[in-house]
């Protein structure tokens, strides 16, 4: 009996560190998708507690193997933010890149839904607490999988006026999925741009996104994106149709930052 006993214990400490890792590497799985915030709790740096209301603000959040990003807009102030970046996971600790902060949160997945709490640490030691879960949407799967990823600029050049005005203060990091797309701009400082995430069609090399919410009030003007994949690399031109017919026209190239090695993440 003491024999049975002790050979049951020897193989239950050889199997739960692949136990961690397969839950490590399934959360890492099911954390990845295309979200929309449902619930935002919060406490500021001097223990001020507030909820975000909803039904003002609205927020989408991406999270690929390696990347993340989200969009989040204000229906009153009419304005609107977003930023992106890689991220670590180990077991459940989930840690995002940030310009001039660093994070500190947990993370889970029940059912469709994701939920994210912890902490922002300023570098005065300061800390705003957040609980935040957001609903799954629903993503089709191996579709588009030519263009899906993430895709930072290279790039690019205004076409609009018939003249062609090199790009120079720009950076974009921009995720695609298989049926939505989601871009931040900032300045090489690092300087917030504009941002954007929108559902979008496809016909052969044509893109035609729908936009949910941006970083400005989103009008009634047309879109369309021709882009090729080339190895590792998009190419692609933007047309934009304003209501009252006039064009403004953009082109540029992207390269595929999709490597896990880039994200630096760990599943044990």
């Amino acid at each position: 009996m003491k024999t049975k006993i002790l050979l049951s214990l020897l193989i239950m400490a050889l199997h739960l560190p692949l136990l961690a890792q397969t839950k490590a590497t399934n959360l890492s799985g099911s954390i990845a998708g295309t979200w929309k915030m449902t619930s935002q709790t919060a406490k500021d740096p001097k223990g001020q507690s507030f909820t975000t209301d909803l039904t003002k603000n609205t927020q989408y959040k991406i999270i690929t193997p390696t990347h993340w990003m989200y969009v989040g807009y204000n229906s009153d102030s009419l304005k609107g933010g977003g930023d992106g970046g890689v991220y670590t996971l180990k077991g459940n600790k989930y840690i995002e890149t940030l310009d001039g902060a660093k994070t500190d949160f947990t993370v889970k997945v029940a059912g469709d839904k994701y939920y994210q709490d912890g902490f922002i640490i300023y570098p005065d030691g300061e800390k705003l607490e957040l609980h935040e879960i957001y609903q799954r949407v629903p993503e089709p799967k191996g579709k588009n999988a030519d263009i899906a990823g993430t895709w930072n600029f290279v790039s690019g050049n205004d076409l609009s006026n018939g003249k062609k005005t090199p790009e120079k203060d720009m950076q974009e990091l921009m995720i695609i999925t298989p049926q939505h797309l989601m871009w931040v701009h900032k300045t090489i400082a690092g300087k917030f741009k504009e941002a954007l995430v929108a559902s979008y069609t496809r016909e052969g090399n044509t893109i035609t996104p729908n936009g949910i919410i941006a970083s400005w009030p989103l009008g009634k003007e047309k879109v369309k994106v021709t882009a090729t994949v080339k190895g590792d690399q998009m190419f692609s031109h933007v047309t934009v149709t304003m209501p009252d017919g006039k064009k403004e026209e953009f082109e540029a190239i992207h390269q595929n930052v999709s490597k896990p090695k880039l994200a630096k993440t760990a599943s044990k």
